[in-house]
């Protein structure tokens, strides 16, 4: 009887484990985290497929192997400290290389497992954030483009005062010497006439994109927008060896928001200029496809 009653739980015992162990199969092997079990040198014994697609390339490698290298010496030193029993556990984010060795950026948490034999060291959760990580990345980006605008703007309003004054001395000498027409310090006076036009204008058009937005959509001239964005970063190309071309229809319009559009094509043209090498062209068009205008 006392055999028979062993045996039952014996039993009972085993089917607990046996259902135990499904629910725990069940957990890992059907997470999109990387669940991966290590010895105390960084070896993998055990992986999860994952966001990795397969556990086979994993096993029998080093974890740090898969790690970017900027990365690989932070974690391989948060590692030691888990292997000689300093710390349990440590979180940090990293990039990943995945089954196609493209980059992922990671959540990583590592739990340290006091094996008898010594088998198993540690636990590592690898969890992908990548779209997490380039939405962070972005309004960063965002921020430091606003911050620059505010102080864009500012410089702007700050430098029309010095540019009127010189306007309007420009104005009382053109009256005082009077000058005939062809000669050369007239038309020398003209130039800086001209000129001055041209820096106000660029001037004008940095204040206009940076400045909050007060007006409601209403039919604009594309064409004259894009001319304007090209404009004002036409300097900046020719110091990066690239050149920058409108080919707009001015015919075309839309109902839209000046300054939004020009915010849009303004850091549409930055990334543009800084993703082409020197001896590049870079075009920007306008076209009207039944209802809508394209920019291109």
């Amino acid at each position: 009887v006392l055999l028979a009653e062993k045996s039952s739980q014996l039993s009972d015992s085993q089917r607990r484990v046996a259902y135990s162990q499904s629910i725990w199969r069940s957990i890992v092997e059907n997470n999109n985290d990387l669940v991966l079990f290590t010895d105390a040198t960084g070896e993998i014994l055990f992986a999860n497929h994952g966001f990795y697609g397969s556990a086979a390339p994993l096993l029998g490698h080093s974890i740090f192997s898969f790690l970017c290298e900027t990365d690989r010496q932070t974690l391989a030193s948060q590692f030691y400290q888990i292997s000689m029993g300093q710390i349990d556990h440590f979180s940090t984010e990293a990039t990943f290389l995945d089954n196609n060795r493209e980059r992922r950026r990671c959540f990583v948490m590592v739990n340290a497992i006091n094996q008898i034999d010594g088998s198993h060291a540690a636990t590592w959760i690898i969890s992908d954030v990548s779209a997490e990580w380039q939405v962070r990345q972005e309004n960063a980006v965002n921020a430091q483009l606003a911050a620059a605008g505010r102080m864009a703007a500012r410089i702007a309003h700050e430098i029309n005062n010095p540019l009127a004054a010189i306007r309007s001395s420009l104005a009382v000498v053109k009256m005082d010497l009077g000058l005939d027409a062809s000669t050369d310090a007239a038309q020398f006076l003209e130039m800086m006439e001209s000129e001055l036009d041209r820096v106000s204008n660029i001037i004008r058009q940095m204040y206009d994109l940076y400045r909050p937005e007060r007006s409601a959509a209403k039919p604009i001239e594309l064409g004259a927008v894009i001319d304007d964005c090209v404009l004002l970063l036409s300097a900046e190309a020719r110091n990066k060896g690239i050149q920058l071309c409108a080919t707009a229809d001015h015919k075309i319009h839309a109902v839209i928001s000046a300054s939004s559009l020009k915010q849009i094509l303004f850091n549409i043209l930055v990334n543009a200029m800084d993703a082409s090498p020197a001896g590049e062209e870079i075009c920007i068009d306008v076209r009207k496809e039944e209802r809508f205008a394209l920019i291109c």
